[in-house]
């Protein structure tokens, strides 16, 4: 069995342009004035940068037109690799110690549990059976941010809800996932 499942995603980088609008002799035009800012991984990420509609850098990009003096472009790609644990894998080869009720789980069940998951840098951050809240490091391979309140029950026996992912993998994952057809459509 795998211990991991690895995913590796990619997602464009978004910059912006500070634009300034410069009368010529039939009509406005918009010319550069300022370096550029970037990158940012999510369009709503980049709107939020400079206080704007969260939908604005995303448009901007679409129409290819300023949008409250910015100029949103994309230029490259970043891969992403996410270290997802492999909780189904780990289920179905029965190497999970299961609680019944004249011997419920305790930390340590708990912690070997997630362990042979392969949740990595984990701890019990308050200790109540199955319904513990845990402590892990997100996924993503790059970032050392930790996922904290999460219960035992979210984190291993509902597989495909819980990838460990802190707020800001969450959302590159979810605008990733959201500019990939859908499998309805790939049957098409």
């Amino acid at each position: 069995m795998e211990k991991y499942i690895i995913e590796k995603i990619e997602l464009p980088l978004i910059y912006a342009q500070k634009m300034k609008n410069v009368k010529s002799l039939n009509r406005p035009e918009w010319i550069e004035d300022g370096e550029v800012i970037g990158p940012f991984f999510t369009s709503v990420e980049a709107s939020k940068h400079f206080g704007l509609n969260y939908a604005a850098a995303g448009n901007s990009i679409n129409s290819g037109k300023v949008y409250n003096g910015y100029k949103f472009f994309t230029n490259g790609t970043k891969e992403i690799t996410f270290k997802e644990p492999n909780v189904m894998g780990a289920k179905q080869e029965k190497m999970l110690l299961r609680a019944t009720n004249k011997n419920p789980h305790d930390e340590e069940s708990l912690l070997y549990n997630m362990e042979v998951c392969g949740f990595e840098n984990i701890s019990i951050v308050k200790f109540n059976g199955v319904k513990s809240i845990m402590q892990v490091d997100c996924c993503n391979v790059e970032c050392d941010e930790k996922v904290i309140n999460r219960n035992y029950n979210q984190l291993v026996q509902n597989t495909t809800l819980m990838v460990p992912r802190c707020d800001k993998c969450k959302k590159m994952y979810k605008a990733y996932t959201n500019g990939r057809p859908k499998k309805s459509e790939c049957a098409m």
